[in-house]
């Protein structure tokens, strides 16, 4: 095993689906009202990171809605 799959983060586990871990808590959090700084600090991550992550996901989810609605 190469030794970047064998890292393990405190808060998020084995290196595998660190992202997607990641941007599901980021965003539950946004939802509660946490600042992307305070959402930064507690993962260990800029804030601009979350910025951008959690803006990726709410373009790629308007996408694959908008896919839907066109087959549907």
């Amino acid at each position: 095993m190469s030794d970047n799959s064998l890292r393990v983060s405190h808060r998020l586990g084995p290196v595998h689906g660190w992202r997607s871990k990641r941007l599901r808590i980021a965003v539950a959090l946004r939802k509660q009202g946490w600042t992307y700084k305070a959402i930064g600090e507690h993962l260990y991550i800029h804030p601009k990171s979350i910025m951008r992550d959690i803006k990726c996901y709410v373009i790629k989810s308007r996408e694959k809605k908008m896919l839907q609605e066109v087959k549907g």
